[in-house]
């Protein structure tokens, strides 16, 4: 595919430093600390009021790469254009070494440990994805989008990452690089008749495994099909693969409409619900500050993720289109299915809900796209491309 860049009278090609700063989203960076800071708060209330448990690492964890997200938010975006297949390639490489490298927990073989923290490729994999497949789509015709054979280097592009976290077992994170890859191929142009073959054939996919899991049953199911089974009835396995969202709707239950208070939840406090720091923050939330708390961190996410609909609807180049706007449906999918999760409306994948859970690797990945929103959306109108290139 050809690359080219959009240009305009009032395109800028080069952004004095100042210019930068004075650029910077501010409203959509307070929203990102704003639920950092509840993210220290949810962390110090899962630790037992004690700030060595969790808080104290996750408030450093989220001030350091929140500064560094803030860094890279200035550099220029024909900088991260030109560096979008290392990150992909880099991340990748990561990825293909957690077979060999890994540990397990919990079942699944995600993390390698590289002594001062463990590192989870997966999270990291899913920005260099969105980044790749943003400059590959960048420039991309209109008649090339309706052109199957010219769909492949993307498809194939996806393939490996999706076969490389599906075997950790991780099918929450693959199906999610799957959702991306169809969220940017259809705002790159991708044609109806595809979209609703590809629609027919994930429906026709869950429709089999869902019928496979349910011949198998609860005792001969692995991994993903006892998530899958309990989903529909947790009353199989209370004990195992169901006692997640039972306890989790128990203490999201036990909240009401203000909750028991700050510290004050009684079912999280006392340890029924498990990973209340990591997984099942929200049920951590729903059971101290009730209905009425959780609507106020969902508006939270809800502005921060308009802010990111509308960083693609005023960025001038392609490149910063596709990846503002697949960035953002990563962001939604990571809070959409979190909270379904915890609700019992969705399988247990094991997704994290940003800033609030604890964790390094997905904190990391989700300020890099913090970090290249903020990007695009200062260099909203310099071209990218053959005719954007920085100067030497």
């Amino acid at each position: 595919m050809a690359y080219t860049a959009e240009t305009s009278p009032t395109s800028r090609v080069q952004l004095s430093f100042l210019d930068r700063v004075s650029n910077v989203p501010w409203p959509m960076l307070m929203l990102v600390v704003i639920l950092c800071v509840v993210g220290v708060a949810m962390q110090y209330s899962a630790g037992g009021l004690n700030w060595e448990t969790y808080a104290g690492d996750h408030l450093i964890r989220t001030a350091l790469f929140f500064s560094l997200a803030l860094i890279a938010g200035l550099v220029d975006i024909r900088l991260w254009f030109r560096v979008s297949y290392f990150v992909f390639g880099a991340t990748l490489l990561m990825l293909l070494a957690v077979p060999f490298l890994g540990e397990e927990y919990n079942g699944a073989k995600r993390w390698i440990d590289l002594q001062v923290t463990r590192l989870q490729p997966s999270e990291l994999i899913q920005v260099g994805f969105i980044m790749a497949l943003a400059r590959y789509l960048h420039g991309a015709s209109w008649e090339e989008m309706g052109r199957p054979l010219d769909l492949i280097f993307p498809v194939l592009l996806a393939v490996l990452p999706i076969y490389l976290i599906m075997n950790q077992p991780d099918l929450g994170t693959s199906l999610k690089l799957m959702a991306c890859l169809s969220v940017i191929l259809f705002l790159a142009g991708l044609r109806w008749w595809l979209v609703l073959i590809g629609l027919g054939g994930g429906i026709a996919g869950a429709y089999w495994f869902i019928d496979r899991c349910l011949q198998l049953g609860i005792d001969a199911a692995g991994y993903q099909c006892r998530r899958v089974l309990v989903l529909f009835d947790p009353q199989l396995d209370l004990s195992g693969a169901g006692y997640h969202i039972h306890q989790a709707k128990i203490a999201i239950g036990s909240g009401g409409l203000r909750g028991q208070g700050f510290g004050q939840g009684q079912h999280n406090q006392l340890g029924f619900t498990p990973e209340n720091n990591t997984d099942f923050v929200w049920a951590l939330l729903a059971e101290e500050f009730g209905f009425i708390g959780c609507m106020v961190v969902l508006f939270l996410f809800t502005l921060l993720l308009l802010y990111g609909v509308v960083t693609a609807l005023r960025a001038r180049s392609q490149f910063g289109r596709l990846l503002a706007a697949t960035l953002t449906a990563n962001l939604f999918f990571y809070v959409v299915v979190n909270i379904a999760m915890n609700m019992g409306l969705l399988p247990v994948v094991g997704m994290p809900l940003p800033f609030l859970s604890y964790g390094g690797s997905a904190l990391l990945a989700v300020m890099g796209s913090v970090a290249l929103l903020t990007s695009i959306w200062i260099h909203y109108d310099v071209p990218v491309g053959s005719e954007g290139k920085l100067r030497q």
